[in-house]
């Protein structure tokens, strides 16, 4: 049986979007429910309701010493590891054809790059 890739993306949206219309703080049955609680933070106001979402910070977490040098608490929004992470997506994205052709960037000459987590 096919599927088009707009019919994928759509069930993935209506799953994301039930799964965020849960009750905060109702981890009944999803991945991590067994995790400590975490601290919510309102982020922003959607149709006059806050939009929290719940951060977990594991033990002895200092977020000062873990962050890429140079970067600041958001997800890799200031070069080099900016275009880093750029071409890992554009790789990610390519092996499964949603993507054709090569990376418009190139790795940045300074040496960074993004390394696989150990289990």
């Amino acid at each position: 049986m096919k599927y088009s890739l707009a019919s994928l993306v759509l069930c993935l949206i209506l799953t994301v979007s039930a799964l965020a219309n849960g009750e905060a703080g109702d981890r009944g049955g999803l991945i991590g429910a067994d995790a400590p609680a975490g601290q919510r933070h309102v982020y922003g106001h959607s149709a006059s309701k806050p939009r929290e979402m719940e951060i977990f910070f594991p033990p002895n977490h200092d977020p000062a010493k873990s962050r890429a040098p140079g970067q600041g608490p958001g997800f890799f929004t200031k070069a080099p590891w900016q275009t880093v992470l750029l071409l890992a997506a554009d790789r990610f994205l390519s092996r499964f054809g949603l993507l054709n052709g090569g990376p418009s960037k190139k790795m940045p000459t300074t040496g960074e790059k993004l390394l696989v987590a150990e289990p």
